[in-house]
């Protein structure tokens, strides 16, 4: 019997279980630091939107990770470039490193709105659309999609979202 082998073995399962909470502790603080990161690149993206759209090329370059591409794709909002930040939104929408359901339906609800801003009615519906299949209650998203559907002329269905809206937020003045 290997003895040796046995405790060498056993030493890295120790070292191993030992290091757990310090990754643990590494991968939150990464965390932590992205979304420090994310915030200051959005309120760049208010104030001085071309900067901001630099930053965010910079840590594409790093890794495009979520929060880089929410970074580009909420610069290219504040430069006024809807359609391409539409298509950024989606796209992180649907890719598998998104996050959660709940981060998903609001990439498709600002695309949504990107793409109504950028004068494509028909494309904020289908944006709206996924959202609600995600989030079938969000009476912001009811709201939008319903002023998408007046967009295209589409009076009844912009009536039902609106309505849909209104009585699950019966004082909702966007509704």
């Amino acid at each position: 019997y290997d003895f040796e082998g046995k405790f060498q073995l056993m030493s890295l399962i120790a070292l191993a279980i030992a290091a757990l909470p310090l990754s643990q502790s590494a991968a939150a603080d990464i965390a932590r630091a992205e979304q420090t990161r994310l915030n200051a690149c959005i309120q760049q993206s208010e104030t001085d939107a071309e900067a901001a759209f630099e930053e965010s090329l910079r840590w594409l370059g790093e890794g495009a990770r979520p929060a880089a591409r929410y970074c580009n794709a909420m610069a290219l909002l504040g430069l006024g470039n809807y359609k391409e930040a539409a298509v950024r939104l989606e796209e992180l929408a649907s890719a598998p490193d998104a996050g959660g359901l709940g981060d998903r339906a609001v990439y498709l609800a600002q695309a949504g709105n990107a793409w109504l801003v950028a004068g494509y009615s028909d494309a904020a519906i289908v944006s709206f659309s996924d959202a609600l299949k995600i989030s079938p209650e969000d009476p912001q998203i009811l709201t939008d999609r319903g002023a998408a559907y007046l967009g295209t002329d589409q009076i009844d269905e912009a009536i039902e979202d609106l309505d849909a809206a209104l009585a699950i937020t019966p004082n909702s003045v966007d509704a």
